[in-house]
């Protein structure tokens, strides 16, 4: 038995099975590409608390 290469449906239930794996895998490998976590962590502005409330500069 052989794999049907000539065949549209088996390159696009592959090119679908990898989509679904590197979804799964988003969250565990550091993929800047497909994690959206590393674009959301560079816009937070960080600013340390202040005392009285004061606005931080």
């Amino acid at each position: 038995m052989s794999l049907p290469l000539a065949d549209w449906q088996f390159w696009a239930t592959c090119l679908a099975g990898l989509l679904a794996l590197a979804w799964l895998l988003r969250g565990v490998l550091p993929i800047p590409i497909l994690s959206r976590r590393h674009r959301r962590r560079k816009r937070l502005k960080r600013v340390t608390l202040t005392v009285e409330g004061r606005v931080a500069k």
